[in-house]
């Protein structure tokens, strides 16, 4: 539709306006004339009747009832520095008038009118309307509300969600205000739509891990209309989580205090945040890697892997102690029998390996050596000079 031409658009249905100003004159005289105005060509009337909002062009026409005739007048200044204005007498029976807006921006008029005396008389207070030529149109705004994001390229265009996400969508209008909010298949069925200037779009009926396409418009009380299609993959794939560690955790879960894991994800859906918890999942923090429960620690390393659209996995390392505290040697010299005997005990590892060498005053050492732990040795020559 050319929005600067001049056009004229006649509908079969019309928006009537019925003024309730049908009081009788003060001493119980005839009633006063009252004219009723009839709206077509893509009209929009609120405000008790004082306010009318179309497109390029409206259709006036007229009915009094306790009267012959009145007289109109109207006068607008349009956006582009141009005035209109006319006036003229009306009856039932004609004339209609066309009112256009000669601009391709929008142009208020203001329309004035009331019945003339009748034969008692009677004249109709003046009532006056506001027309609003509105030809700009509304703007949609399109974005992630929960667990969805923006997938790139155009913004507003594409979009991942998860098969509980949800789109926000705005209509924005400068002019007047917002109808409708619609949102279709290519095929032009109705899928959702709204009658406010917001919508939120959930996913409910689509597939997953495809793409579907949606039409969406924002249509003002003018029939101005602002659309775009929108393609929208709902994922419903948990991200990949894979853990390297620097070694590999003994039968006793007993580490290092350098031991730590390194922790991979994968995801279409990205960014992928990972967290990690040492305290049962009580609480979690942020993973970094490599990543080392600390010193002290035991028990097990919990992660939980969430993509962009909010699919969760999660993951576990059960068993996990790390040896931070050295083994205790307790050597016993027994007196009685010139022997010594030995125990090491640690609280990680149950059979620590342990090794054992002679040393004499003058500095000679003897060969590393296994000690019995479950019997006491006498000491060997030399050492025992």
């Amino acid at each position: 539709m050319d929005k600067g031409a001049a056009y004229k658009v006649m509908f079969l249905c019309l928006i009537l306006l019925a003024p309730t100003e049908m009081a009788l004159a003060d001493g119980g005289r005839a009633a006063k004339p009252v004219t009723t105005l009839s709206f077509a060509d893509h009209s929009d009337v609120d405000d008790n009747g004082y306010n009318v909002t179309t497109q390029t062009t409206i259709d006036i026409t007229f009915s009094i009832a306790n009267g012959n005739n009145g007289i109109y007048s109207y006068s607008g200044t349009q956006n582009d520095g141009g005035s209109e204005s006319g006036s003229g007498i009306y009856t039932s029976s004609g004339p209609t008038i066309t009112l256009q807006s000669n601009t391709t921006t929008s142009s208020v008029t203001t329309f004035s009118y009331n019945a003339s005396p009748n034969l008692n008389n009677e004249t109709e207070d003046q009532r006056t309307i506001t027309i609003l030529f509105d030809n700009d149109d509304p703007a949609l705004s399109i974005s992630p509300f929960s667990n969805a994001l923006d997938s790139g390229g155009t913004s507003g265009y594409n979009f991942r969600a998860a098969t509980n996400g949800s789109l926000s969508i705005t209509c924005l209008d400068n002019q007047s205000s917002v109808k409708e909010i619609r949102v279709e298949d290519t095929g032009g069925t109705l899928k959702n739509n709204s009658s406010s200037a917001n919508l939120l779009l959930a996913m409910t009926g689509l597939s997953p891990n495809s793409t579907t396409q949606r039409v969406v418009k924002c249509i003002d009380i003018a029939g101005n209309e602002d659309s775009r299609t929108i393609n929208i993959f709902v994922d419903d794939v948990v991200p990949e989580i894979s853990h390297t560690l620097s070694s590999t955790i003994p039968a006793s879960g007993c580490v290092s205090p350098t031991w730590s894991v390194w922790t991979t994800t994968s995801d279409t859906s990205t960014p992928v945040t990972e967290y990690v918890s040492v305290d049962s999942n009580i609480t979690w923090s942020n993973h970094q890697n490599p990543f080392s429960p600390g010193l002290n620690f035991s028990g097990n390393i919990y992660y939980r892997i969430i993509d962009g659209v909010g699919n969760e996995n999660t993951s576990f390392i059960d068993g996990v102690t790390v040896d931070s505290a050295a083994p205790v040697v307790d050597i016993t010299w027994n007196s009685g029998n010139k022997t010594y005997s030995v125990s090491v005990s640690d609280s990680c590892d149950p059979s620590p390996s342990t090794l054992a060498r002679w040393e004499a005053s003058n500095g000679t050492n003897s060969a590393w050596f296994v000690p019995s732990l479950t019997q006491s040795f006498v000491v060997p020559a030399p050492f025992n000079q």
